[in-house]
């Protein structure tokens, strides 16, 4: 049987920054910054673990409802970053985000849409959206005439 659609194989190379957020944010209750800038962001549930092992969890609970951030509280309970470094899930490099250094304490950081594996992707519907933009942007430029209502209407 013939399908009615064709298929293609197609290679995008990104040529500017992307970020498709998930809408989850992360809070300065879960990341660590060190001496470089770089961002450790923690598994809660594993980092939750280790410190109720280490008789921390009442601590930490009350911390939660505190305005301190995570490094704040690691210092006062005397927990090394080697102590939880098995608990980080991932790190952002200092060259992946612009910020200010006195913004840093307070940086809320938005989450990327992830796959089951934790993997960062870019959903389908995403990139038929680009695409999308992409062809009507190069219609209207190649053909301004043509589209000069719909400027008109925008208006």
């Amino acid at each position: 049987m013939k399908s009615y659609l064709d298929v293609y194989h197609v290679t995008l190379t990104c040529l500017s920054p992307v970020f498709i957020g998930s809408g989850r944010s992360i809070i300065k209750k879960e990341y660590l910054i060190d001496n470089n800038f770089n961002i450790s962001i923690f598994d809660i549930p594993k980092m939750y673990a280790k410190l109720k092992a280490k008789g921390l969890a009442d601590s930490y609970d009350r911390f939660l409802s505190s305005s301190d951030s995570l490094g704040e509280w690691l210092k006062v309970n005397k927990v090394s970053r080697e102590d939880i470094s098995e608990c980080i899930k991932y790190q952002l490099k200092n060259s992946d985000f612009s910020v200010k250094r006195e913004e840093l304490r307070t940086l809320e950081i938005m989450e990327f849409v992830k796959d089951p594996y934790g993997l960062p992707y870019i959903p389908g519907s995403s990139i038929k959206g680009m695409l999308r933009t992409i062809l009507l942007g190069s219609k209207i430029i190649n053909d301004p005439n043509g589209y000069g209502h719909f400027k008109d209407d925008i208006r």
